[in-house]
């Protein structure tokens, strides 16, 4: 079987607010992502609403205005119609990679010709006091027993030396799986033996290329939005993305990436 060819067609975001109390606060999750994908779909006017076969919406944190169908909920606000597929996925910090995954393989494999690929998140929920849900009881709370892990779980698999550089020391196959990003990144640090100056440096120079990024991203792919004054009572705060892929297109985080199928590359098709 030949594989199709996948282009990105376009890429739009909302914009970046600052967390918590930001001046989007007051902004629904679902009308910020219909807004993205409308954007997206009038800098793209070749790509029509029916041409669309799947939209996929990254989430991890969930927003009750999703309601557990945001995917489907933000195509219809947008106004796609009815036989428009959608499905939401939540791989933690990769869920709005995994949606732009599913599409550009539907699509090389011929399952579809056009897709978007969505991610979207309100990073107050995280960022507030005692943020999520409140009332929690023995059936809501974190179950206890994921904090243990038998012999298989605890020790390195057979084929660690292929996947890894260098071993894991005990007191890191010890500690508990479920822990903060800022405790595994100083794992990763003490694994790798990396210096305060090399991770000062890497970090420096991170910045420098988004500086150089910052306004092109800015100028050509950012979606307006007129907040009419600034929210500072409320701790949530939204950030939508919006992608298209093969002749699809997404909404991924405030960015959205447009794919379709390179139909010129599969002349057999």
């Amino acid at each position: 079987m030949k594989l199709r060819n996948v282009v990105l067609v376009d890429g739009v975001r909302s914009a970046f607010v600052r967390g918590g109390r930001g001046s989007l606060v007051a902004i629904r999750l679902d009308e910020a992502s219909a807004h993205v994908l409308r954007a997206l779909l009038e800098r793209s006017p070749k790509v029509t609403d029916r041409m669309i076969d799947d939209i996929g919406l990254g989430n991890v944190l969930g927003a009750p205005e999703l309601a557990g169908l945001g995917a489907n909920n933000v195509a219809r606000l947008a106004g796609l119609p009815a036989e428009t597929a959608t499905f939401d996925s939540n791989r933690q910090c990769g869920s709005s990679m995994e949606t732009l995954h599913r599409i550009a393989q539907a699509i090389m494999v011929g399952v579809m010709d056009c897709g978007i690929a969505m991610g979207i998140e309100r990073m107050g929920r995280s960022l507030a006091p005692g943020g999520g849900d409140k009332d929690r009881n023995r059936v809501t709370e974190f179950n206890l027993r994921r904090l243990s892990q038998n012999a298989i779980q605890r020790d390195m698999a057979p084929d660690h030396k292929q996947m890894y550089s260098v071993p894991f020391p005990d007191y890191i196959l010890d500690a508990p799986p479920v822990m903060t990003m800022v405790q595994t990144a100083q794992n990763v640090a003490e694994v790798y033996n990396l210096s305060r100056e090399e991770l000062d440096a890497y970090a420096v120079e991170s910045h420098r290329r988004s500086s150089r990024m910052r306004g092109a991203l800015t100028r050509t792919r950012s979606s307006p939005w007129r907040s009419r004054r600034r929210y500072s009572m409320s701790r949530e705060c939204g950030c939508p993305k919006s992608v298209v892929s093969g002749k699809s297109s997404t909404p991924t985080s405030q960015y959205a990436p447009a794919l379709r199928w390179n139909r010129s590359a599969n002349s057999s098709r």
